[in-house]
């Protein structure tokens, strides 16, 4: 009896998983970013860009959701003055139509605590096409502003 061996069949297969091998630690290696020296210049240049553009893009969606947190914190503050105001607005039209001096009054008392403790400077009497009507300054910042924004919200 005889056996046949079939050398070609074996050579391909023994390069196929070599090649297999050698693909898995290249693919290893490029999803990591581990660098080794024996890695030719041109792929630890390609490697570093790679590591750099990871890092610069990890960095973009921090900011990005601190940007949206200081949004969120502004939406909410600018909800409360809203609220304020239109309380106010209430009281002053409340009052239009109160004979007693002494409702009058506590309205007035009222009216005055809210504009006291008011988060922003509202003024005592309303002037027309006045740019200075309501002023603010934000003290939140975002990690990328560096400075305290200012803004004005014009009645």
């Amino acid at each position: 009896m005889r056996i046949n061996n079939n050398t070609a069949a074996f050579n391909v297969w023994t390069s196929y998983t070599q090649n297999v091998d050698a693909m898995k630690s290249s693919m290893s290696k490029l999803s990591t970013g581990q660098i080794k020296n024996t890695d030719d210049p041109a792929g630890v240049g390609i490697s570093e860009r790679m590591r750099a553009q990871i890092s610069g893009t990890a960095m973009a969606r921090q900011n990005t959701e601190n940007a949206v947190s200081l949004l969120q914190t502004a939406d909410s503050w600018l909800q409360k003055v809203n609220d304020m105001v239109s309380r106010m607005k209430a009281l002053a039209i409340e009052a239009n139509g109160i004979m007693s001096s002494t409702d009058k009054e506590n309205v007035q008392t009222e009216f005055k605590a809210m504009q006291e403790r008011s988060p922003v400077s509202l003024p005592s009497t309303h002037q027309p096409r006045s740019s200075t009507a309501c002023t603010c300054s934000v003290a939140a910042t975002a990690s990328l502003l560096s400075q305290p924004t200012a803004c004005r919200l014009a009645m």
